[in-house]
């Protein structure tokens, strides 16, 4: 076939197949022409779904949750699952490590108490923002319970400034701070 001859069924294929409008029209193969199929050869499928269990079984030699090297095909892409999974990565697979090298370094830095290193992976470990907000409610003295927690403290766990007058931990009002109130 000469180049003139390929341009011209090129361009007659996109003159007849190309658009919404003639996408439902059949195709006709003239002159001899073959139909190949362009589908995956068993060996090359396999090929691939060798592939991908390597990058499982990689990631599982490691410690590392498959979606964390991008394989989320067994997975939903997001929720419950997948933040499950990552705080087991950090607490089971990171974890250790991470303190191994604190203990080495205050072994071999800081030899006295005053002083000492320590990774803070609480970054790593927060939930989503429903269950951090329900756990900060606690810690204030949500439900007229006594907080363990003061606002500026929970403000600096999510990098928030402090405010004025944020240092005060909740004390709930009891019967016997009222009798005490009233007979003042």
């Amino acid at each position: 076939m000469s180049a003139d001859q390929a341009d011209e069924i090129r361009n007659y294929w996109f003159k007849k197949h190309q658009g919404l409008e003639n996408k439902h029209l059949p195709a006709v193969i003239t002159g001899g022409g073959e139909f190949k199929e362009t589908t995956l050869s068993p060996q090359d499928s396999q090929i691939i779904q060798t592939r991908k269990f390597q990058v499982c079984d990689i990631a599982r030699i490691f410690g590392v949750p498959p979606h964390l090297v991008g394989e989320t095909e067994k997975s939903t892409s997001w929720g419950t699952g997948i933040e499950q999974q990552s705080i087991g990565f950090v607490q089971y697979t990171l974890r250790p490590h991470l303190t191994r090298i604190e203990q080495e370094v205050n072994r071999k830095l800081f030899r006295s108490d005053s002083f000492f290193a320590e990774f803070n992976v609480n970054g790593l470990l927060r939930g989503d923002i429903k269950g951090r907000n329900e756990a900060y409610r606690i810690a204030l003295g949500g439900n007229q319970e006594p907080g363990w927690m003061t606002v500026n403290e929970v403000r600096k766990l999510d990098n928030l400034p402090p405010i004025e007058g944020g240092d005060i931990l909740y004390r709930p009002a009891t019967g016997e701070n009222n009798a005490k109130k009233q007979a003042t």
